[in-house]
């Protein structure tokens, strides 16, 4: 599982010598739990919450980094539902119950369910995707024949450093106090990642004065075997500091 952490490059070099750490480095933002680390599957989120506005290049503090992240220890990584109210989890049972014709207490949560029973909530869920705004909490595992409840949060950004685009594909959203941002997939880390978890770091390639999708460039690697290489180090010191 790939997963995405969204920081600045003035916090690059600490995070490339001693790993992620929570509550370490300059915060971008204002957040309630500074004793864990977020990480998301959407690369698009973490390169959002990386940019509170427009960025410059010449200044590390403002630049935005994504970490690629692929976790060897596992057991730590936990889904985030802070953002989620039983009343949303209730609210979209009884709506896949009532469109494909079953009680909504034979419509459990990571339960097993019917071969029949459970594609007809898949594919309700799948069809009904596109046509709303609101994100599918309740998402459907095919392997496992069950529904399972997504960790999904709504990201808060600044509009002054968004790329028009995101707004006219309906990335960026604006909840009910009239705020942008866009809802993501959020998974909380206990404790610290090492830096051998750290596969890849991107990073704008040139000063922009708005967020371009393909001004990225993957400016750190890992060996196979986990190591840092260090030209790659050296490359990405000699062009931030």
């Amino acid at each position: 599982m790939i997963l995405y952490h969204g920081t600045t490059l003035q916090n690059l070099q600490g995070i490339l010598e001693h790993g992620l750490i929570a509550g370490k480095g300059n915060s971008l933002h204002r957040t309630k739990t500074r004793s864990m680390l977020f990480l998301t599957p959407d690369f698009t989120g973490a390169f959002l919450y990386a940019s509170p506005g427009c960025y410059d290049s010449f200044y590390a503090s403002s630049t935005p980094a994504v970490l690629e992240v692929v976790l060897t220890d596992m057991s730590k990584l936990e889904p985030d539902y802070d953002d989620l109210s039983q009343e949303e989890i209730v609210d979209q049972l009884e709506e896949i119950a009532k469109n494909i014709n079953i009680d909504l207490i034979n419509l459990p949560i990571n339960m097993r369910l019917n071969e029949d029973v459970f594609q007809r909530a898949s594919d309700y869920i799948d069809g009904t995707k596109m046509f709303t705004s609101v994100p599918w909490i309740i998402e459907a595992d095919d392997k496992e024949k069950v529904l399972y409840i997504e960790p999904t949060v709504f990201q808060h950004i600044d509009l002054p450093g968004v790329d028009p685009e995101y707004l006219d594909d309906g990335i960026v959203q604006w909840d009910d106090s009239g705020q942008t941002g866009l809802w993501i997939r959020q998974y909380r880390y206990r404790g610290q990642i090492p830096t051998a978890d750290i596969k890849a770091v991107w990073s704008p390639k040139e000063v922009a004065p708005s967020i371009g999708r393909s001004k990225w460039m993957k400016i750190y690697a890992c060996w196979e075997e986990g190591e840092m290489e260090p030209q790659k180090v050296n490359m990405v010191r000699n062009l931030v500091w």
